[in-house]
C-alpha cells in the first residue's frame, strides 16, 4: 500500500491519506469496509485491535488515480504511516 501514499496529514478529528497513480477506488472502498469499525478484517496483520478499535469510520472519496482517506477517531498520522508501511489490504480487498 505504500507504494501508493502521496501524503498523511494529521487532522482534528482523524487523519487525512491522499493516495495516488495506480489506486483503484473501489478497491479502497472494500479495504475501508474490511477496516472500518465493524469490519471482517483483512488477512494482513497490519492492524491491532487497539488501533481498529480507535477508528470510528473510513470515508473514501476522490477516483481513481487520485483518492482520499480519511481515517475518523482517535487515530495518530505517525501510527498511520507505520500501518500503511506493511499494509497489503489494497491487495486482498
Amino acid at each position: 500500500m505504500k507504494e501508493y501514499v502521496t501524503a498523511i496529514n494529521q487532522e482534528a478529528h482523524g487523519v487525512e491519506i491522499r493516495l495516488g497513480e495506480g489506486i483503484e477506488k473501489d478497491k479502497v472502498d472494500r479495504m475501508a469496509a474490511k477496516c472500518g469499525p465493524n469490519g471482517s478484517g483483512c488477512n494482513s496483520d497490519c492492524c491491532d485491535a487497539d488501533f481498529q478499535a480507535k477508528i470510528e469510520g473510513i470515508d473514501v472519496s476522490g477516483v481513481d488515480d487520485n483518492v482520499t482517506m480519511h481515517l475518523r477517531g482517535a487515530v495518530t498520522a505517525t501510527k498511520v504511516q507505520d500501518i500503511m508501511s506493511r499494509c497489503s489490504c489494497y491487495n486482498e480487498a
